[in-house]
């Protein structure tokens, strides 16, 4: 069991929480539809009921060169659209460009070859407004889980993003209660809204954990370049450890493995915090925990929405209250039985409002 360093009491804990909360949080949902602003979507879940004509829908995928392997945004999207197929009906169609430069004519093929819906990842962003233009009454979806895709404001394409803010803010309360150190270092990429968010929501977990020294722990950051491989990543957090962090947040994709080799190399009280899906089985003595995001279950939701005519264009955001957003679930119960108590009691208050995570 991981041991807490120290120990919040709980009404301490919920006066931090309702000093977090945003005076300002409140919106008119009328406003926001009239003017196309982000929008918080229902339950990932969906409630749709298979009709006659479910056998006829036709789910595709479009991927980008990389395809849909491993632990990619597109696997992940695949596994969400062969849910819908089981349960909603039709069939799961997938595309994959042989170049960027396809992007568009691949996107304009699924249309046109009788796709009830269209589910593609951020790289393809620019393309699908191309194919969505050209494809009015093909519904598009975006899966944007780096916050870097721009709405085009078309009326068949939905942008989806996370709120990776508030699984951040989660794990920097484990981080903060198990730290023995005056940092925690952040590995990235490179900069951008995904890499703030999971600051923002790290340095206001750490925060919340530590009430009564807020700012005596810190997050550093770094960044390795967006061509980065495990090597690189590596390194970097080998750099982070010598310089006096026990544990190191990961955001570098498929270089994630050389961040754990390194926490396994620094030795014994260093561990790891990925991003995207659970990855204990990267390094077992070093997994503290994730930020993990429900891609498949965005994909599937946007599924629903055929189902149930009711697809909302625009950008709408998933998080915690949509269970797409949270914390690695299957190494929970491994942490002090006191840190999962204000893990809980801090999700609980998110996800009624009482806590609220500002993002940049």
């Amino acid at each position: 069991m991981i041991r807490a360093r120290i120990r919040r009491p709980r009404a301490v804990a919920l006066a931090a929480a309702v000093a977090l909360v945003a005076a300002g949080c409140s919106g008119d949902d009328d406003d926001a539809a009239e003017t196309g602003t982000t929008q918080a979507a229902p339950d990932g879940t969906g409630t749709a009921e298979t009709t006659e004509a479910a056998a006829s829908y036709q789910w595709a995928l479009v991927t980008d060169t990389t395809g849909a392997t491993g632990t990619s945004t597109a696997a992940y999207a695949g596994d969400g659209l062969q849910r819908a197929a089981e349960e909603l009906g039709g069939t799961l169609e997938r595309y994959e460009p042989a170049a960027e430069g396809d992007y568009a004519a691949q996107l304009t093929a699924a249309a046109q070859d009788g796709a009830s819906l269209v589910v593609t990842v951020a790289p393809l962003a620019d393309a699908v407004a191309e194919a969505a233009a050209a494809n009015p009454d093909v519904p598009f979806v975006v899966l944007d889980d780096n916050g870097t895709v721009a709405d085009p404001g078309l009326a068949n394409v939905q942008v989806v993003q996370f709120r990776l803010a508030e699984g951040a803010f989660l794990a920097g309360i484990i981080a903060g209660l198990t730290t023995a150190a005056t940092t925690v270092g952040f590995v990235a990429l490179e900069e951008g809204p995904a890499a703030d968010a999971y600051i923002a929501g790290l340095e206001q977990g750490i925060d919340y954990a530590n009430f009564d020294d807020p700012g005596a722990i810190t997050v550093t950051p770094t960044y390795v370049g967006a061509t980065a491989d495990a090597a690189a990543a590596g390194a970097a957090a080998t750099q982070l450890y010598a310089d006096g962090a026990d544990i190191v947040v990961e955001n570098v994709g498929d270089a994630d493995t050389g961040v754990y080799d390194a926490a396994v190399q620094a030795g014994a009280g260093t561990w790891v915090v990925g991003t995207g899906q659970c990855e204990q089985e990267l390094a077992p003595d070093h997994f503290l925990t994730s930020v993990t995001r429900d891609i498949a279950s965005a994909a599937y939701y946007g599924a629903t929405q055929v189902v149930d005519d009711v697809f909302a264009p625009g950008a709408i955001e998933l998080g915690l209250t949509e269970s797409a957003v949270d914390i690695c679930q299957d190494t929970l119960s491994s942490l002090d039985e006191l840190v999962v108590v204000d893990v809980t009691d801090a999700r609980s208050a998110l996800e009624s409002g009482d806590l609220v995570v500002e993002t940049p």
